[in-house]
């Protein structure tokens, strides 16, 4: 069973990260490493974490299989600006579509079985409200607002 992960975690671009290529054990295994060490990263609940040469060859891996590079996305977002009146618009921006990326993965996840679980229902609204706090900065900045 697969735990439940905040959208905008480490452990979510992980899971996103390892997805074009078959899921967290076929990851692993691309990256010559123990069958259980993406998903173990994956997990919320485990202590154990990617090596970060691990995470930059996953990623590639990713990028090469799906255009996508969650696990750098990630990272960028975290170093990101804070909000306030000396955000550039351009960080916003970078944020926006972030946002806008992670919102739409969550969308296509929860609706690959073709129905919308309570959980996934929460997952994808706490999705927008990640994108609607970005939009609301992005706006304040174009406007001048502080």
């Amino acid at each position: 069973m697969t735990s439940p992960k905040a959208p905008l975690s480490l452990e979510s671009a992980i899971t996103r990260a390892a997805k074009p290529l078959g899921g967290v054990t076929n990851a692993s295994l691309a990256l010559g490493r123990d069958r259980y060490t993406v998903a173990h990263a994956a997990n919320p609940n485990k202590p154990d974490m990617l090596r970060l040469d691990d995470a930059i060859a996953l990623d590639q891996l990713c990028f090469d299989a799906s255009g996508q590079t969650p696990i750098l996305a990630y990272y960028q977002a975290a170093l990101a600006p804070e909000d306030g009146p000396r955000a550039s618009v351009l960080a916003h921006l970078g944020a926006v579509t972030r946002q806008s990326g992670d919102l739409v993965g969550t969308l296509a996840d929860a609706l690959a079985d073709n129905d919308l679980t309570d959980g996934e229902r929460a997952e994808a609204l706490g999705a927008v409200e990640a994108l609607r706090a970005q939009l609301s900065g992005l706006v304040e900045t174009l406007t001048g607002a502080a």
